[in-house]
Parts: C-alpha cells; structure tokens; sequence
C-alpha cells in the first residue's frame, strides 16, 4: 500500500480498518507498526508544512516519486477530509471526490487545489485506442505480455479460495453487519478474510456521521437504479440521477434531457424503458 512504501515499511505493518462502498472505503481505524495511524499521518502533513502547503503553488518543493512528501501531496483531498472527519477515505482522490460536489468547483479549479486532475473524453478515447491496440498486439504476438503484478486482487483472491492460503485483503461482498450503518445484503466494501471456505467481513467498522451518511446516499442511489432498470421506471431513473452527487448537481431539467439522452442511446439493452 502506499503508505507502507511512503514510510519505508513492509505492507503488513499497516493494518486498516474499512466500512463503505466501492470507490468510498473509509478507513475507521489505522495501526502502524501497533501506533495510531492516524497520528503518523497527521506528522506526515506538519512535517510537509500543513494541508494548506499540499495544494499546487509557485513555491511547493518537488516530491520524489513514493517519498513521504509524494503521499501527501497526492493525497490531499483524503487528507482533509481525515482532519475534519476523523477518518480516511481510502481510495484514490479522483474517486473520493466523485461522491463530493464540494470539491470539483470554479473555486478549487475543478479539483485542483487538491491536486486533482480531470480526464477529458479525448483523453479516454485515445486511452481505449491505446488498449485495444495493446491487445491486438498480445494477440499477434508482436509484443511481449505483461508478467508483473498489476497491483489488483482477483488473482490472490482465486489463489486463497482454490489453495486454502488464507488473505486479509478490501473486497466488494454483501453486508452481514460488518458496515452496521447500511441495510443487510447490500454490497459493500471492508476488509474480508479469504480462504478455502470462502469470503467474509473481518471487523464490524461504523461510520462517523458525515461518512455514513454519504455512504448511505450512494446505497439509496444504487439500489433506485437498479430498480429502474429492472421495472423500466423512467421517474426512478430521474429520481436516481437527481439524487446522484455529481450527475444531480445541474439544473433539474438539464438532468432529465441527460437521462433521456443516455436511455436513448442505449436502447437496445434496456427497451423496458420504451415500454
């Protein structure tokens, strides 16, 4: 994890507790070599000159790749949010700041005052054009296939469930109380045991206020959408969307023209809204 490699430490020194979804994993609780991960953070920032001296500025010392001054310049936004809420997001920015309408605005220029940069379309379409054409490539044989570790889990997680070695690792599974801040059943992110007998929540980790309920919008949101898709309910939809902490944040009939555009264009796999 990054933290270990900014400090300097083995990955299993750094033990997380998680609640949330995907894409909002929050850390509730965090040991460093059996320290409060919390308060190493919290000396990582003074020692970088504070939260204010992480966002971009004429003046702001270059950070060394993985160094102590990397981690927290390209963890600002997490960072902030650690010291207002008392506990640490742990996706990337760029995701965590999907769920705050706060953060990309005029004001921060669209996410960058905590060191945010938005992809444009452009930018994904010459990304996928790149991909396809390195597949193509594996395929032919003309280039040699990757044989490092991407750094994702399904492979250790296949490899505990078919050899029995058993994995602490963040996965994606229903809720059996593990986040007691969300309905049962729902899917959620925490770290899970994984063995020969399968997958399961380790800890029961509740949320600080402001994060349960964020993380409650995002289950309310989900579950609308997917009850629209399967009844064809086009008010649903909307309601989904509006509620949407980014894609609701425009005027409300712009809202429901983009809904109308996006079922248009994808018709021909959900005709029930045609209905």
């Amino acid at each position: 994890m990054d933290l270990a490699i900014a400090l300097g430490r083995p990955a299993e020194s750094v033990r997380p507790t998680v609640a949330g979804v995907n894409h909002l994993p929050v850390v509730t609780a965090l040991e460093v070599d059996g320290q409060d991960g919390f308060a190493v953070l919290a000396d990582m920032v003074a020692e970088a000159g504070g939260l204010s001296a992480l966002a971009p500025s004429p003046g702001r010392p270059e950070a060394e790749s993985f160094s102590r001054l990397d981690f927290v310049q390209r963890h600002a936004l997490k960072l902030t949010l650690l010291d207002k809420w008392g506990a640490l997001p742990a996706a990337g920015d760029r995701h965590i700041a999907e769920f705050l309408p706060w953060v990309l605005t005029d004001e921060s220029g669209w996410g960058l005052d905590f060191n945010i940069e938005l992809t444009s379309i452009d930018q994904r379409q010459r990304h996928q054009t790149g991909f396809v054409a390195d597949v193509d490539a594996w395929l032919g044989g003309t280039k040699e296939l990757q044989t490092w570790p991407s750094g994702e889990l399904p492979a250790l997680v296949i490899d505990s469930l078919v050899t029995d070695v058993p994995r602490q690792l963040p996965v994606n599974i229903p809720n059996a109380g593990q986040v007691p801040d969300v309905p049962r059943d729902v899917v959620v992110e925490s770290i899970g045991i994984i063995d020969g007998a399968g997958v399961r929540g380790r800890d029961v980790a509740p949320l600080p206020a402001p994060y349960a309920e964020l993380v409650r919008r995002h289950v309310a949101v989900a579950e609308m959408t997917v009850t629209a898709a399967i009844d064809g309910d086009r008010a649903l939809a909307d309601a989904a969307f509006f509620l949407d902490p980014l894609a609701g944040r425009g005027d409300l009939r712009q809202t429901e023209a983009m809904v109308a555009d996006l079922l248009a264009a994808t018709a021909a796999w959900l005709p029930q809204f045609s209905l």
